[in-house]
């Protein structure tokens, strides 16, 4: 987990957002469109957020996101014998 979150400090500072706003933003850019719910402790902590709704995601820069950890199984694969 420590690695994926350097790698998307690394991929956040290439493209010039904060990381928080690159992962609300590569959570909006999936292909299903969910709506990220953000919270914080602070303000200091939420005020990236509102970058993520004017940076455009590409997908080259989606890819190399999602290459930073596994995807998760599908729901259909789930089974009890897996927990």
């Amino acid at each position: 987990m420590a690695q994926t979150a350097i790698g998307l400090a690394v991929l956040a500072a290439e493209a010039g957002v904060p990381p928080a706003a690159l992962a609300v933003v590569r959570a909006m850019a999936h292909r299903a469109r969910p709506v990220p719910i953000d919270s914080a402790r602070s303000a200091d902590q939420l005020a990236p957020s509102p970058e993520s709704l004017q940076f455009a995601m590409e997908p080259g820069l989606y890819a190399r996101i999602a290459a930073l950890y596994p995807a998760p199984a599908l729901a259909i694969e789930w089974t009890e014998e897996a927990t």
